[in-house]
C-alpha cells in the first residue's frame, strides 16, 4: 500500500497520521509534534538502504521513547519475522485486506499498552 493510500486508511479511522518517504522526512516530521507517536508502520525494505527494523529503532531513539511498530513486507524468510519479534515489531505480510492491517494494528497496540 502506497504512503497516500495508507494515510487515507487510517484517517478513515480516526487516527492522525504522519507519513514520511525517508528515515529524515519521518524524523523531521515527528519532531514537530508534540508527543511521540503510538505507533509506526514502516515497510521491512527501505529504499533508502535501511531496514524498516533499522528506521523503528531511529525513530524511538529520535522520540526518546519506546511506541509500537508495525513492518509490513512481502518478504516471508522466518529470519525477518524472527528480526521483528526480537526488536518488538509486529510482522504484516503483503498482501492484506484492511480489516488484517486493522487487527495487526490492535494486537500491536495492545502489545505496547497503548
Amino acid at each position: 500500500m502506497q504512503a497516500a493510500g495508507l494515510q487515507m486508511l487510517l484517517e478513515s479511522w480516526g487516527a492522525q497520521a504522519v507519513t514520511g518517504l525517508s528515515l529524515s522526512e519521518a524524523e523531521e516530521k515527528l519532531a514537530r509534534l508534540d508527543r511521540a507517536p503510538d505507533i509506526a508502520i514502516v515497510d521491512f525494505r527501505l529504499g533508502d538502504g535501511l531496514s524498516g527494523i533499522e528506521a523503528v529503532g531511529a525513530l524511538r531513539k529520535a522520540v526518546g521513547q519506546d511506541f509500537a511498530a508495525v513492518i509490513h513486507t512481502g518478504d516471508t524468510d522466518p529470519e525477518v519475522a524472527r528480526l521483528a519479534a526480537d526488536h518488538g515489531c509486529q510482522l504484516l505480510l503483503k498482501p492484506y485486506t484492511s480489516e488484517r492491517m486493522r487487527e495487526v494494528l490492535e494486537q500491536a497496540l495492545q502489545s505496547a499498552g497503548a
